[in-house]
């Protein structure tokens, strides 16, 4: 953990403009940190799929409106957004379950402790979401559910 946050402080170190939004580079920081402490490996690890996870959870929290909470089943642009957004997340957590438990690659991460614990593809899918954010968990939840009826069991 303290090589990642030694390579992020290197990287704005490295920029030339030598300037920073505190706002967006620490908060980059964090979700590097959050996905690494209660999270995947895989995604820490990889700085694209990091940057795609994090662009996928930011959707799904700025699509957040009002209306999407007090009426859930109203569909809306906002609850269309949020759908897809976690989709694709889904799709990111599952193909990373399904390559460890074929190649039998393990790893020393909250993952690996749920599927050695048997837990499902949506039981997975919902505990490393739940730190990110409220509004993403539930809607990661919505999703696998849907998405679990449509594809092989896992």
């Amino acid at each position: 953990m303290r090589q990642d946050i030694h390579t992020s402080i290197k990287k704005l170190e490295g920029d030339p403009v030598k300037l920073t939004d505190p706002f967006e580079s620490i908060y980059r920081i964090v979700y590097h940190m959050t996905m690494r402490m209660v999270g995947v490996n895989d995604i820490a690890d990889d700085p694209v799929l990091l940057e795609e996870t994090l662009q996928l959870f930011t959707k799904i929290d700025e699509s957040a409106a009002a209306t999407t909470v007090l009426f859930p089943s109203l569909p809306s642009l906002a609850k269309i957004k949020q759908t897809l957004a976690g989709g694709k997340l889904y799709m990111i957590f599952r193909k990373i379950v399904e390559n460890r438990k074929k190649t039998g690659t393990r790893d020393d991460d909250p993952l690996q402790y749920l599927i050695d614990q048997g837990d499902n593809l949506r039981q997975i899918t919902e505990v490393p979401l739940l730190p990110m954010t409220r509004t993403s968990a539930m809607l990661m939840k919505q999703t696998s559910s849907s998405l679990e009826h449509s594809s092989p069991a896992s």
